[in-house]
């Protein structure tokens, strides 16, 4: 997801998901007694202007799409934001068995499913493990707002030492984040977790996973 680039440079991606949806059609037209299934992910943003708090699992119009894209968004400024309420994390791998369950389960005939943590944990938990494994120092944790305003006040340069700065990116996080992404904005999961084992069986994520991730951000360059 990188709001900063236009739609034809994501031309290629978009033909690809097309030769996979054609690829499909003729599969189904061929096979009339094999069942096929075409599961596309998207993420949050896709019901980001719903009214929620729960979000359910149908087909919902545009409009609850947010108009804005996701901007590269990386921690910065040796700072990090307090956060309070429910963070919803699912490891990547647990969320391929979800769309594998969902696309060999024969009774998972429903339109839309949401993969999210049902579960979730406390941000406050979360907070001093993520950045004391960022190299945040204790005493650099700040409320969300004093945060967004060191970022758009820092003097480093946005295009390579405060990318969180560019691109209306604060702007997006001081409006959406606490909302979406902190348990104001609910994905219901009671579908998925009728028809998929991997979802019904989903819980808080472990510091030691957290650590995994980090570490392997670091390790690709993600984060310094």
């Amino acid at each position: 997801m990188n709001g900063t680039r236009p739609l034809t440079a994501f031309t290629s991606s978009l033909q690809a998901i097309r030769n996979l949806l054609d690829l499909a059609r003729d599969v189904a037209v061929r096979n009339d007694h094999r069942r096929l299934a075409f599961l596309f992910v998207s993420s949050i943003g896709a019901v980001g202007c719903s009214a929620g708090p729960r979000v359910l699992e149908e087909r919902l119009p545009l409009a609850v799409a947010l108009a804005n894209g996701y901007g590269e968004a990386k921690w910065s400024l040796r700072v990090w934001p307090d956060v309070g309420g429910t963070v919803l994390w699912t490891p990547v791998d647990h969320c391929g068995g979800v769309v594998a369950d969902l696309a060999l389960n024969p009774a998972a005939e429903g339109p839309v499913y949401h993969m999210d943590n049902p579960v979730g944990q406390p941000w406050r938990d979360m907070n001093p493990v993520l950045a004391r494994l960022l190299g945040v120092p204790a005493g650099a944790i700040l409320p969300f707002r004093d945060w967004i305003k060191r970022v758009r006040t820092s003097p480093l340069v946005p295009e390579t030492e405060n990318p969180t700065a560019r691109n209306g990116m604060a702007d997006f996080l001081e409006k959406n984040f606490e909302r979406m992404s902190c348990g104001g904005l609910v994905l219901d999961t009671q579908r998925a977790r009728e028809h998929s084992v991997t979802m019904a069986a989903e819980g808080p994520v472990s510091e030691v996973v957290v650590g995994r991730y980090v570490k392997a951000w670091k390790r690709m360059g993600f984060l310094n």
